[in-house]
């Protein structure tokens, strides 16, 4: 399933076969940019490295501010894969 390391099964492991087995098709799209299931997958990858990179574990807080963007989503969802606490 890509690069992404998932903390918890359920939801998240049903999102991240959904962006493995269908690449091509549309996942989000906002004002600014759309992006494929399998651009989707591969960002979330490399939000996930540059979080671990910076020392975020499995518990830690995340917290977001911003307009309703692709960005905010992938960081949601990155959250919610990696055991981390959104607000």
């Amino acid at each position: 399933m890509g690069h992404v390391q998932q903390q918890h099964g359920g939801a998240g492991t049903l999102m991240l076969r959904a962006l493995a087995r269908f690449p091509e098709r549309l996942a989000l799209a906002d004002e600014r940019q759309s992006l494929s299931y399998g651009a989707t997958l591969a960002l979330l990858g490399r939000y996930q490295a540059a979080l671990a990179q910076r020392g975020a574990r499995a518990g830690d807080g995340l917290a977001l501010l911003s307009s309703n963007r692709v960005e905010c989503w992938l960081v949601q969802a990155l959250a919610s894969l990696s055991g981390l606490r959104f607000t």
